[in-house]
């Protein structure tokens, strides 16, 4: 495995060219490390990856909802205002 300078130095390059976190564990009674658990990063981010694509989903799902109903809220404000306009028109012909 080469290991690689990163931010995170439980992740490494492994041998197949995949980027995969390394754990390790210390053992304190011998003062040994135990470790050989190699998962690949997609693997690991995979549940944040989706949480996040969910989450933008929702926020345009939001944006759109909100943009239609300011739309109608809009109209409803507008339009007595356009007939009353309309009717002062009206009256001053």
């Amino acid at each position: 495995m080469q290991k690689e300078e990163k931010k995170n130095k439980n992740q490494i390059i492994d041998y197949d060219g995949m980027e995969r976190f390394f754990f390790v564990e210390n053992m304190d009674e011998s003062d040994w490390k135990f470790g050989g658990v190699a998962i690949s990063s997609d693997e690991i981010l995979k549940p944040f990856t989706k949480s996040i694509n969910i989450i933008i989903l929702s926020a345009i799902i939001v944006i759109v909802i909100t943009i239609l109903i300011s739309i109608f809220i809009g109209d409803s404000i507008a339009k007595p205002i356009k007939e009353t306009v309309e009717l002062a028109n009206r009256i001053e012909n």
